[in-house]
């Protein structure tokens, strides 16, 4: 008698947010300055160093704000997470034309992290996530009848205009070509936290990040 399927050690758990009845003017980040980042993509991380943020911008605090409140919760209540203080060590506009996409990647240096989607239609592509092989498969690889939470090899969360997308910060992620004739606007970001020691195992060695 079968009387349970439970999915062991899942590689990360990505939280997904909705920012109500806010819109951005893309106006008002127009002036930026931005390099090439990839096929299709311009970028406002000119430098790929720590503590630049386009966060710091006053245009971006609503979004900051949002982020911020959302971080909270996807830290408590999804990854149950304890934690003292957080903060962002990098963050930066990705403007994506048609075409456009991205390679498979983590953050390194990193504990979570995310992308907000200030303009996205039906058009752009989701942010695909990959599973990565080591261990936990056969040397031989098998195929399947069914593609779900357990069997798949990656996995493509959709967006839309106001969504925000969080998650574990080694976790590969990119996406494909983007269909859309407009430019999709996204804002990624990078946190490192600090968590409080007196709530270590007993036995662990704790770490803590400097700002």
């Amino acid at each position: 008698m079968f009387t349970n399927a439970t999915p062991l050690f899942p590689q990360g758990v990505v939280g997904t947010y909705h920012h109500e009845n806010y819109v951005l003017d893309p106006s008002l980040i127009s002036h930026f300055e931005t390099t090439k980042a990839g096929e299709g993509i311009q970028s406002t991380q000119l430098k790929k160093e720590a503590f630049e943020n386009i966060l710091d911008e006053e245009v971006l605090i609503p979004i900051r704000d949002f982020i911020v409140e959302s971080l909270r919760h996807y830290l408590q209540e999804v990854a149950a997470m304890p934690y003292e203080e957080f903060w962002f060590t990098s963050s930066w506009l990705n403007f994506t034309t048609t075409d456009g996409h991205q390679n498979y990647h983590n953050h390194t240096n990193s504990i979570i992290s995310g992308v907000y989607y200030v303009y996205s239609d039906e058009k752009d592509p989701g942010l695909t996530f990959r599973k990565e092989h080591r261990s936990h498969k056969p040397y031989i690889t098998l195929y399947t009848n069914t593609a779900n939470m357990i069997h798949a090899d990656h996995a493509e969360v959709p967006t839309k205009t106001g969504d925000l997308i969080i998650f574990p910060s080694h976790m590969i992620h990119g996406y494909g070509a983007s269909q859309s004739p407009n430019t999709r606007i996204s804002l990624a970001w990078n946190i490192l936290l600090n968590q409080p020691e007196h709530l270590a195992p007993q036995g662990w060695y704790h770490i803590k990040f400097a700002k």
